[in-house]
């Protein structure tokens, strides 16, 4: 995701932006167009899913530049228990004719018990530069290694992987390739056939959108081109 005014970059990193040619522009989906507080009745969004009643529904999307897709994302849920496991795969490749210009693989692991974070695994492929992050929940907080080493973060931590309708009350958040904080401020822009608009900008600048407590868009800026998800 963009993060404009550090100049730093998460998810696709700085090759990217490289990848992808200044002054290109692409629509948002069709269920994300038609804004307004009359389109759609806004659901209460107070607090994440019952994490007690049956499991989430699976999550996939294709990511989409000049409306052509160049990736895909996947959330999955499955339970151990009191535990609710949350595999995530993002692959993302851009061509230009028959040459690779940019590739992109993710995998997080994420361990949620009664809506905390007990433990997180990732490993991230960013154009040939390689990333980890591992976390546990501890009795301090939250304790994560990334690259800058060994944190403690809040126990009410929220990573970066947007499925948690928690995202959109959160001040910061965990950087799930990076493993560090980015502090954001979240601003809801109204509502759209999809479901109700939240604008992130700080240490990260995207658009995402929720039915209810589901996620169903989202849409950043990478190197003046729109990417967008759109429900495979």
């Amino acid at each position: 995701m963009k993060l404009v005014k550090t100049g730093v970059k998460t998810l696709f990193g700085a090759i990217l932006l490289l990848a992808l040619p200044l002054g290109l522009s692409a629509a948002l989906p069709a269920a994300l167009a038609g804004e307004g507080s009359n389109d759609l009745e806004a659901a209460e969004l107070s607090s994440p899913t019952d994490w007690t009643m049956a499991l989430p529904q699976d999550y996939a999307f294709a990511i989409l530049r000049k409306n052509k897709k160049i990736g895909s994302h996947f959330i999955r849920f499955s339970r151990e228990g009191d535990v609710l496991h949350v595999g995530i795969d993002i692959t993302i490749k851009v061509k230009f004719g028959p040459i690779t210009a940019y590739h992109y693989k993710h995998r997080n692991d994420e361990y949620w018990r009664d809506g905390r974070l007990i433990a997180i695994e990732t490993r991230t492929n960013d154009n040939g530069k390689k990333y980890s992050v591992s976390g546990k929940a501890s009795e301090e907080g939250f304790e994560v290694t990334g690259i800058d080493g060994k944190l403690l973060l809040p126990a009410e931590v929220i990573p970066t992987s947007y499925w948690n309708i928690a995202t959109w009350q959160a001040a910061e958040v965990l950087d799930s390739q990076r493993g560090i904080v980015r502090k954001i401020v979240i601003e809801e822009k109204g509502v759209s056939d999809c479901g109700r608009h939240f604008d992130m900008s700080g240490e990260m600048e995207l658009d995402l959108w929720y039915a209810g407590d589901r996620l169903c868009g989202l849409t950043f800026t990478e190197g003046g081109a729109a990417i967008s998800y759109a429900p495979l």
